[in-house]
C-alpha cells in the first residue's frame, strides 16, 4: 500500500475550504437563552396559539396561554372598576390586590349570599346528598371499630347521664379513657384500650369530663369493665 498517495489525499483534503455554518438568528439565540436545559421532545406542544391574540409563540411551560406581549404585567393601582353588586365605581389598589370585584367587604358578602341562596334555589337536594354522602365518607373512629372488634359486648352507644338521664347517643362516639388510666400522650394501644380502662362516651359528655372538670360519679358513668 503507498502510504505516500493517501498521505497527497488527506492534505488536499484538509486544504479544501469547507463551507461556514449558517449563523443562528436572533431569535433562536433568545429561545435558547431562556432555558437552562434543552426542552425534553413530546413534553408539551412547541407552538401554541395565543388565547388573546391568536399569533403561534413558543411557550415555556405547558401551562402558557398567552404571548409575552398579551401578558398582563402593568400596575393597576388607581384603575377603576364597577361593583358587581351595586355598581359603584372603586379604584383598586395594591393591598386590596387586583381580583377585586366588589367596593366593600359589605357588598362582597351580600354578593356570596345571594350567589349562595340561589345555587340551593336550583339544587333543592343537594345539601341532603351532601350529608349523605358525609357520612358515608365518615364513619365511627377506627379506634372504636377496632375496639368493638375485640370485645363485641361493648356498648354501641354513649355511657353518660349527664342530666339523670341515659345520653344513649350512638351517631358520634368516642373512647375516652378513665381518670386513673390516663394516656397522658401516649399512642392508643390494646394494653391501655381494655374494657376496665376506658368508657364510650359522645363528644358532650366526653367534653363535660375532661374540660368541663365533672366527676364520673356526676355523669353516672359504671366503675366496672363495660364489656
Amino acid at each position: 500500500m503507498d502510504f505516500s498517495r493517501v498521505a497527497a489525499v488527506l492534505d488536499s483534503f484538509c486544504a479544501q475550504e469547507r463551507p461556514r455554518q449558517p449563523a443562528p438568528s436572533l431569535v433562536s439565540v433568545n429561545r435558547g437563552a431562556s432555558h437552562a436545559k434543552p426542552k425534553r421532545k413530546g413534553a408539551f406542544r412547541k407552538e401554541k396559539h395565543c388565547s388573546a391574540c391568536g399569533v403561534l409563540f413558543e411557550p415555556v411551560s405547558c401551562w402558557d396561554w398567552k404571548c409575552r406581549s398579551c401578558v398582563d404585567t402593568k400596575d393597576r393601582r388607581g384603575e377603576k372598576r364597577f361593583c358587581r353588586q351595586c355598581g359603584d365605581v372603586f379604584l383598586l389598589s395594591k393591598p386590596q390586590g387586583y381580583n377585586k370585584r366588589h367596593c366593600s367587604e359589605s357588598c362582597a358578602r351580600t354578593g356570596a349570599k345571594e350567589s349562595r341562596c340561589k345555587f340551593y334555589a336550583t339544587r333543592p337536594l343537594r345539601d341532603k346528598v351532601y350529608r349523605e354522602r358525609a357520612k358515608i365518607r365518615r364513619p365511627q373512629d377506627g379506634q372504636l371499630i377496632r375496639f368493638w372488634r375485640r370485645y363485641p359486648n361493648a356498648p354501641h352507644h354513649c355511657q353518660g347521664c349527664p342530666d339523670g338521664k341515659p345520653c344513649k347517643e350512638w351517631r358520634v362516639l368516642d373512647l375516652c379513657h378513665r381518670p386513673e388510666f390516663k394516656r397522658n400522650g401516649a399512642w392508643h394501644t390494646k394494653a391501655n384500650s381494655t374494657p376496665e380502662k376506658v368508657w364510650i362516651l359522645c363528644p358532650r359528655c366526653h367534653g363535660l369530663l375532661d374540660r368541663f372538670g365533672m366527676s364520673p360519679d356526676e355523669l353516672g358513668l359504671p366503675s366496672g369493665p363495660i364489656a
